[in-house]
């Protein structure tokens, strides 16, 4: 019996890479469109020489936020486009709590240096400062436990997880996956989340800086209406595939319906 190996797993993220390119090629190309228009814009956030306020020390956080989420959501791409669809899904659950912060603390921009100050302190996650469920709560109302289930359980390495490696309908005889196949069911399940986040950092963007975005050349503004019509477009196509508005659609909404 051949064991597995790196050489082997290789091989299968270009047999993975190719059949996502081949299958979801028009997921690849209009989400890298839309980090493009998201570079661009990072560029074009105004330069913020005050960090004496409290509303100036949170612009200068939000310019590290948006910025190092290129990255993110860049990594978050790769992954997924070679089939880790539980490591791909690990990793944007970062997405989704960075922009939770940047909306909690533009509500709230005067508690955010005791926010970073507790990070460092030797106590329990409890007394640290505000949690993601009060976080959640005010900002996107029912998502916490989307949140907890989609990425926080997978994170944590919950049982759930087998879903992605494994057929658990097999048992008593669980079948696994031996190394990295392509599987549109859990890469469509991702894509449709990395959507609705990318599509709200944007709509964030444009309320926080709404100079900005009426400032816009004609070219990079009509970029950015394309795009988000995109995105929507590839959300509210979700619902129709489904049926009609699931809970996932209706508490997913608020992320980029501001």
């Amino acid at each position: 019996m051949h064991e597995l190996n790196t050489q082997d797993i290789q091989g299968q993220e270009l047999e993975v890479q190719n059949e996502t390119r081949n299958r979801l090629g028009f997921f690849c190309k209009y989400f890298n469109d839309a980090i493009d228009i998201y570079i661009r814009l990072i560029y074009k956030i105004p330069t913020n020489n005050d960090l004496t306020t409290a509303r100036g020390e949170y612009l200068s956080q939000v310019w590290y936020w948006f910025y190092m989420r290129i990255f993110t959501f860049r990594a978050c791409f790769v992954l997924w486009e070679r089939g880790y669809y539980l490591e791909a899904t690990i990793l944007s659950r970062n997405l989704i709590e960075v922009l939770v912060r940047m909306h909690y603390f533009n509500h709230h921009p005067d508690i955010l240096k005791t926010e970073t100050e507790s990070l460092g302190r030797p106590e329990t996650r409890e007394k640290r400062g505000t949690s993601f469920k009060t976080m959640f709560d005010e900002i996107f109302p029912g998502y916490y436990h989307q949140y907890k289930w989609m990425f926080s359980h997978f994170a944590h390495g919950g049982t759930g997880s087998l879903i992605f490696k494994a057929d658990t309908k097999s048992r008593p005889k669980v079948e696994v996956d031996m190394g990295l196949i392509f599987n549109e069911d859990r890469a469509s399940g991702l894509l449709n989340n990395l959507s609705v986040f990318v599509l709200g950092y944007l709509r964030f963007y444009k309320k926080l800086y709404p100079e900005v975005t009426n400032s816009l050349d004609e070219g990079i503004a009509k970029e950015l209406e394309r795009i988000d019509k995109k995105l929507l477009d590839n959300f509210e196509g979700h619902i129709k595939l489904k049926g009609g508005e699931n809970e996932w659609h209706k508490v997913s909404r608020q992320i980029f319906d501001l």
